[in-house]
């Protein structure tokens, strides 16, 4: 499980961005842990990162 900061680093978002993004549902949601508390699984943001690669792959083909 992975705190919005670890989410941070690992790809190079802002922490409002991140909130931002899964609000709009462009990015996985966290888990609530306890009141306050959220976090998210790694699996999910490093396939979160995967398709984003593939997609900005595709685009940059020719």
């Amino acid at each position: 499980m992975l705190k919005i900061k670890q989410v941070s680093e690992m790809t190079s978002l802002a922490p409002a961005s991140i909130r931002r993004m899964y609000q709009a549902g462009t990015f996985p949601k966290p888990m609530k842990l306890s009141v306050g508390r959220y976090a998210w699984r790694e699996d999910d943001v490093k396939s979160w990162l995967d398709k984003l690669e593939t997609v900005t792959n595709a685009e940059s083909k020719p």
